[in-house]
């Protein structure tokens, strides 16, 4: 049994789409996971009602479609602000993702 996790020895593998299952699946799945699935949800619910998360001015998002659900190749970075700090300018969204997504204050014909 390794003592540590070594993140690089993922970077150079193509890595099958069920190698990474948190929970297991089947028979062997972990009796905790509908407990940790709840914390994980109360846990986003109290830190959005307390923070405010701004996409990084800049940002490149890029839509990946091999998926059932809107997600993006390289992520969303974002900064975190508390709810008493003044509101950040608003920045557009740049990359394909706004092909798909109609942002407040813009229309799809326009962008």
């Amino acid at each position: 049994m390794p003592e540590r996790f070594h993140t690089d020895h993922w970077l150079n593998h193509d890595i099958p789409p069920y190698a990474y299952i948190p929970f297991g699946a089947g028979i062997h799945t972990c009796i905790g996971a509908n407990f940790a699935m709840t914390a994980m949800k109360l846990s986003i619910a109290m830190i959005v009602q307390r923070y405010r998360l701004h996409l990084v001015p800049g940002t490149q998002i890029d839509r990946y479609l091999p998926r059932f659900v809107l997600s993006s190749k390289q992520g969303m970075p974002m900064t975190v602000h508390t709810r008493q700090e003044k509101e950040p300018e608003p920045n557009r969204p740049q990359g394909n993702i706004r092909e798909m997504v109609e942002f407040p204050g813009t229309s799809l014909a326009a962008a």
